[in-house]
Parts: structure tokens; sequence; C-alpha cells
């Protein structure tokens, strides 16, 4: 028999919101580079042109820059071991206890910027790899429980 949607919804609810915050975190860098380049002139004050400010190195150390650079990357990192790590739980173990670890995820990732900014980025990615922890340690020890 097929899981119904709703048995579903809170891990759908996580999966929804973590990409919507992808997203916010990847027009945030986008942004962030244009104000690189509307605001940041070279070391030799000319004004920097647009693919300095976007790929160029002067551009790249700009602490906005850096910071959503880092937002949008250490999402990506992690996102081939968060998403199947809160599904294969969802599916397999239970639904409703993976939604609760999946925001307790989501949630803290939010401030990620900011923590990052504030060169404290392991405030927020601690929390994260707890959360990793509690979705995938039932799945190992299931697997090889088994053997």
């Amino acid at each position: 028999m097929m899981a119904s949607v709703k048995h579903f919804k809170g891990v759908l609810a996580v999966t929804i919101c973590w990409m919507a915050l992808l997203v916010m975190f990847q027009m945030g860098q986008s942004a962030a580079k244009w104000y690189v380049y509307l605001n940041q002139k070279r070391k030799d004050g000319r004004r920097m042109n647009i693919k300095d400010a976007h790929y160029g190195e002067e551009g790249r150390l700009h602490p906005y820059r850096l910071t959503a650079d880092r937002s949008v990357g250490n999402m990506l990192d992690w996102a081939w071991v968060f998403m199947p790590a809160l599904w294969i739980h969802a599916v397999f173990l239970d639904a409703e206890w993976a939604a609760t670890l999946g925001w307790s995820y989501v949630v803290p990732r939010a401030f990620y910027p900011l923590a990052f900014y504030k060169k404290a980025p392991y405030a927020v990615t601690a929390i994260n790899y707890v959360s990793i922890y509690l979705l995938f340690a039932p799945i190992v020890s299931s697997v090889f429980k088994e053997f």
C-alpha cells in the first residue's frame, strides 16, 4: 500500500522550506555580487567591472559576497547528506520524527548568513550536524542490525 501525502506532510513542508531557503540564499548571493559591483572600487581606485565583481579575486573577499557565497556553498555541501537522510528516515522509520529533525536543521540554517558574517558559522553547523546524525544514525543502525 502506498503512503499518502498526508503521512509525509511534515517532511514535504521541511523539503519545500529547505528549497525556498536555498533560493533565497542564491538570490542573496546574486545581490551581494551586484552590491560589490556598484560599491567597491579596485585597489587602484578604478571602478570594478561586472566580471571582476562577480568572478574576480578582489570582489570575492568582500564580506557580503563571501558571506553569501559561503551560505550557498555550505548549504549545498551538506544537501546530499541531509535530504536523503531526511527522506530515508521518513519512509522507513518515522515520518513525524524525521519532520521534527528536519525543522531542527532548516530553522537554524536560515541564520547561517548572520552567523558566518559574525564569524560564528559553527553555531549553526554544529546544530545541523546533530540533526543529520539523529536522522542518519537510526538508519545505519537498522541496516546493520539485520546482518
